[in-house]
C-alpha cells in the first residue's frame, strides 16, 4: 500500500468513526424532540395561565425547534436549528424560572444537563455546560436560598461530571463497535467491507483529477 493510500484509509477510518459517534448524537436528538414537545406543552399552558408568559414562550419555542429537528433528522435533513442557538431559549427559560418560582425550578436543570451532554458535540458540550453552571448558579444564589443555591450547585455539577463520564463510556463503546466493524476480529486487518469503501473513495478521487487510484 502506497503512503497515499495509507493517508486515505486513515482518514476515512476516522471520518467513519466521527460518522458513527454523529449518528448516534442524532438517534438521541430526535428520540429527545419526540419526547420532549408533547411533555413541555402542558407546562406551557401552566405557564400561560400562571402568568409566566415569557417562560411559556421559552418552553413553546424549545419544544417547537426540538420537535421539527426530529423531524428532519428522522427524513435525513439537515436540522432546522442548531442546537448551539436555541441553548440560549434553555439557559434564559431556566433563568426566569428561579426567579419567578424559586427552588423548584432546579429540578429542570438536571435533564436540560443530560439533554446538552447527549445532543452536542463533547467540546461543545462541555462549553455549554460550563455556561450553565455560571449562569444558572448565578441564579440559583441571586433568587433562592444561599444553603439551597450551594446544595443545587453541588449536586448540579456532580450530575453534570457523571453524564460526562457516562457519555465517554458511550462514545468509546461506539467507536469499539465502529472499528470492529471494518476489522478481521482475529487478525485486526481490515476487511472486505473498509477495502470497498476505501476503493470507491480511490476511484472517485481519480475521476476528479487527483491521480491514479494506486
Amino acid at each position: 500500500m502506497t503512503a497515499k493510500a495509507s493517508h486515505n484509509s486513515r482518514s476515512l477510518v476516522t471520518a467513519f468513526h466521527a460518522d458513527v459517534l454523529q449518528q448516534f448524537r442524532d438517534r438521541v436528538y430526535m428520540t429527545q424532540g419526540f419526547v420532549f414537545a408533547p411533555f413541555l406543552l402542558p407546562f406551557v399552558g401552566y405557564g400561560v395561565y400562571s402568568d409566566h408568559l415569557v417562560i411559556a414562550l421559552c418552553a413553546f419555542a424549545i419544544a417547537i425547534i426540538a420537535f421539527a429537528n426530529a423531524i428532519m433528522i428522522r427524513r435525513g435533513r439537515g436540522l432546522v436549528v442548531r442546537f448551539r442557538y436555541y441553548f440560549g431559549f434553555i439557559v434564559l427559560g431556566i433563568i426566569l424560572g428561579f426567579a419567578e418560582m424559586g427552588p423548584k425550578m432546579g429540578y429542570w436543570c438536571y435533564p436540560a444537563a443530560f439533554a446538552i451532554l447527549f445532543v452536542a458535540d463533547r467540546r461543545e458540550a462541555r462549553i455549554l455546560i460550563g455556561i450553565t453552571l455560571l449562569a444558572w448558579g448565578g441564579a440559583a444564589i441571586a433568587f433562592i436560598p444561599t444553603n439551597m443555591a450551594i446544595r443545587f450547585l453541588v449536586t448540579y455539577f456532580m450530575t453534570c461530571l457523571l453524564g460526562d463520564l457516562v457519555l465517554g463510556l458511550l462514545y468509546s463503546m461506539q467507536r469499539n463497535l465502529a472499528g470492529m466493524a471494518i476489522t478481521d476480529p482475529l487478525t485486526g486487518a481490515y476487511n472486505r467491507r473498509h477495502m470497498v469503501t476505501v476503493l470507491a473513495h480511490a476511484i472517485e478521487e481519480s475521476r476528479r483529477g487527483f491521480g491514479p487510484v494506486c
